[in-house]
């Protein structure tokens, strides 16, 4: 897979909104999926992908639904799209579906492994 980590900036604000309180950050400018790192019991997911513009790369882009409660983020699932040509979004075919969770996993894997 191609990984394009979250960059030094990107980290140090979602690790700074986490210091402060916050129970889920969510991402976005990256126009690329990657990964959801879990700090603590918050959550980070750093990027999505690329969903409502047409743009030259990977047309793999993801819907995020969260669940909250009292207690925070309850759960997460990512439901995977395509960017058509005009920059349309579609929902993913199961065969792309299972390839689109396959790399968010694995980047999600390089982002929470321990040194």
């Amino acid at each position: 897979f191609n990984f394009d980590p979250p960059s030094p900036p990107q980290i140090l604000a979602a690790q700074a909104a986490v210091d402060a309180g916050a129970d889920l950050v969510i991402g976005h400018h990256a126009h690329v999926l990657q990964g959801v790192e879990f700090r603590g019991n918050s959550v980070i997911a750093y990027g999505l992908g690329n969903f409502a513009f047409e743009i030259d790369g990977d047309p793999t882009t993801t819907i995020l639904n969260v669940w909250l409660d009292e207690q925070g983020v309850r759960q997460i699932e990512y439901r995977p799209a395509i960017i058509e040509a005009g920059g349309r979004p579609r929902m993913a075919a199961p065969w792309e579906a299972g390839q689109i969770r396959q790399k968010v996993y694995y980047l999600t894997t390089l982002l929470n492994e321990s040194p």
